[in-house]
């Protein structure tokens, strides 16, 4: 059963030894009992969904979290959610900011912009607010825009909301202009890809990212 929540009231209820006032228009019987996480001025901060909920016309189900004025902070989406260009798939996990989606723990691999993202409930994938992708982690080395970018969990991709790469670490030698960077090296670029600056890891450093990669 679905529950659209715009027609619906803020209600305050008395539910076991708790008088709280639901942070948003979740019907009370959506909500798990024993789930519930309530603010200190009474407002619902977490519960489980067990029937899909439309909030910000976006239906989510499972935990979902709110801050202490009833705004949504994080949840679960109970189906596909079409997200600019792409279709955010369901079951991945949705964090706002200011009401707008900030990061998306991916609920499985997917391609975005042509590029191999890397999924899974631990794994950030960030937005601008204009919905182009800001940060994320790929699952092999790829060549972004001229860039032999290094994939693996250890090695954020970074991107400007014109979807230029701003930062990523190396995954083949870069030169440009003359100058060479091996790869390795983390870059900070301008949109014409010159180096802004670089950051090269110590040996340590670089094996451990490499085996950690290798690990997870």
């Amino acid at each position: 059963m679905l529950f659209v929540l715009s027609s619906l009231p803020i209600i305050p209820v008395l539910l076991g030894l708790f008088n709280f006032v639901v942070s948003t228009d979740i019907p009370v019987d959506a909500i798990r009992e024993g789930s519930r996480r309530i603010h200190e001025n009474g407002r619902l901060e977490r519960a489980y969904i067990d029937d899909p909920v439309e909030i910000n016309g976006i239906e989510f189900e499972g935990w979902t979290w709110f801050d202490s004025t009833g705004t949504l902070r994080q949840s679960e989406l109970s189906e596909d959610y079409p997200f600019g260009d792409i279709i955010l798939p369901k079951g991945s996990l949705v964090h706002f900011r200011n009401d707008i989606i900030d990061h998306v723990n991916l609920a499985h691999d997917m391609d975005i912009d042509g590029l191999p993202i890397d999924g899974g409930k631990q794994i950030n994938t960030g937005f601008h607010p204009n919905k182009r992708l800001r940060s994320c982690y790929l699952r092999e080395a790829t060549d972004i825009q001229g860039v032999v970018v290094k994939g693996g969990v250890m090695s954020t991709v970074n991107f400007d909301e014109d979807g230029n790469l701003v930062n990523c670490t190396l995954a083949e030698d870069y030169t440009h202009n003359g100058s060479k960077w091996v790869a390795g090296t983390e870059v900070w670029l301008n949109p014409d890809g010159s180096v802004i600056q670089s950051h090269r890891p110590g040996w340590f450093s670089r094996m451990g990212r490499s085996l950690l990669d290798v690990v997870f």
